[in-house]
């Protein structure tokens, strides 16, 4: 799986944007991506995957999509 780390202050927010990287270098963006994240009381995700940092913290969100997986942190 691939991995992105992202810096947010309590209180910002970030859409992710997950996308497939295809063979011949063009992108596809995902469809129906399921998000979790690790730590809830460090940030929470939507379901649109729009990340909003809750306190001070490190965790991960996991994003999948037709049976792939991503992590950002």
């Amino acid at each position: 799986s691939a991995w992105s780390d992202i810096w947010l202050n309590p209180g910002e927010s970030l859409p992710l944007r997950p996308r497939f990287v295809l063979t011949d270098g063009s992108h596809q963006p995902a469809a129906n991506v399921v998000y979790q994240v690790v730590e809830p009381r460090v940030a929470a995700v939507d379901s649109q995957g729009t990340v909003k940092a809750l306190a001070a913290g490190v965790t991960r969100i996991t994003m999948e999509a037709d049976g792939l997986k991503a992590e950002a942190r």
